[in-house]
């Protein structure tokens, strides 16, 4: 008995452009795409240099956990800045008035 030959299959939308698994180059992109990219990119660094900075400036029994923990977290993407300045500084206590 003769093994099955095998058959390839191609998708008819070959060139097309709107998959998801074809990469774009910075060429390709629209002007609006490309500064929505730049923008996102400065808010990105922003908010890591200041969450970075919050670090080493802020005393350590003013933080939660560890300033090391806080330094790597800062580092995952929009989150990890906005997830120190809302959880991972203490907040001051009041101080009383007069």
């Amino acid at each position: 008995m003769r093994p099955a030959p095998l058959i390839r299959i191609e998708s008819s939308r070959k060139g097309q452009g709107d998959t998801m698994s074809e990469k774009k180059r910075w060429q390709d992109l629209a002007p609006a795409q490309r500064r929505l990219i730049v923008a996102g990119g400065a808010v990105q660094l922003s908010l890591l240099a200041s969450a970075l900075v919050d670090i080493w400036r802020r005393p350590q029994e003013e933080i939660r956990g560890p300033k090391r923990l806080w330094v790597g977290v800062s580092f995952l993407n929009f989150i990890g800045p906005l997830s120190y300045f809302a959880f991972g500084r203490r907040k001051h206590p009041a101080e009383p008035a007069g």
